[in-house]
């Protein structure tokens, strides 16, 4: 059996834990295939990939694209050119994006008589990819709640008074633009959609139209019975498969690094996502 995990987040999005942490503890752990993908943002993988060289980690450059179409979802990416120019404008018009969002909120806190405002989030988090999380971070800090959980489903929630949607692109902008960067675009955690099993085959035939590669079979929000069933559909929509556990560290205390699986299973995904 070999120890895999294809979805971890760092501090350069919304994880607790620093590049460096967590390339260490995937090392530390025995994980034999390994990933970082930081929600709409590439700043964490010239380290990650450094890092992984010097310690003898077999990783993959990884990135998770929040897209919309309808409904919510995530496009993940991995084995990206880290350096590809269009890739990084691309995630950097996803970055203004989220600044006008994430200031747009901040002004209807402050309405709201909330003591936060933008220049200090932005200041706090200049290097990371800035999102409620944050946001709910520094009103803890400031004694307006208990923890992020509790503020992201309560205050910053999206049916309350100061949500605030951001513009998304469509995961066939996001597919084709992973594609161009050389790399490989999976469906991250299906169970999230929460749609029917037709509806998911009907869209996972329209997004393979679009370039799609894969899905992630495996995630903490998945049953073993999902999981199984997503394996089986995979395997008939001649997709790749991935496993991750959408790894934040303390943001997410009940999710924890890792999956252990068959030397047959890890040999295709490996090779998969890497040619």
């Amino acid at each position: 059996m070999k120890l895999i995990d294809l979805h971890v987040h760092s501090t350069h999005s919304d994880g607790s834990f620093s590049v460096d942490s967590l390339i260490k503890k995937a090392k530390n752990m025995g994980i034999q295939l390994f990933s970082i993908t930081d929600h709409d943002t590439i700043t964490s993988q010239y380290e990650a990939v450094e890092l992984s060289s010097e310690l003898g980690l077999n990783y993959i450059p990884g990135v998770e694209i929040n897209v919309v179409y309808p409904q919510l979802m995530d496009i993940l990416g991995y084995g990206i050119d880290i350096y590809d120019e269009e890739l990084i404008e691309f995630l950097d018009r996803i970055k203004l994006f989220r600044k006008l969002r994430n200031k747009k909120m901040v002004e209807l806190l402050e309405e709201e008589g909330f003591n936060i405002s933008f220049d200090e989030l932005e200041e706090k988090y200049d290097s990371t990819t800035i999102g409620r999380p944050h946001i709910a971070r520094i009103l803890i800090q400031k004694g307006y709640g208990n923890s992020v959980s509790q503020l992201m489903n309560g205050l910053l929630s999206r049916d309350r008074k100061c949500f605030v949607e951001r513009i998304r692109y469509s995961p066939k902008e996001s597919i084709e633009m992973i594609k161009k960067a050389g790399g490989k675009a999976i469906l991250a955690h299906p169970a999230k959609l929460r749609i029917q099993n037709t509806q998911l085959e009907k869209l996972l035939d329209e997004l393979k139209h679009y370039g799609l590669d894969g899905m992630e079979v495996m995630h903490y929000s998945h049953s073993l019975e999902y999981s199984r069933y997503l394996y089986e559909l995979a395997n008939r929509k001649n997709l790749l498969v991935s496993y991750g556990s959408d790894y934040h560290g303390f943001n997410k205390p009940f999710v924890n690094m890792s999956y252990s699986i068959n030397e047959n299973t890890f040999d295709e995904i490996e090779w998969g996502l890497k040619n």
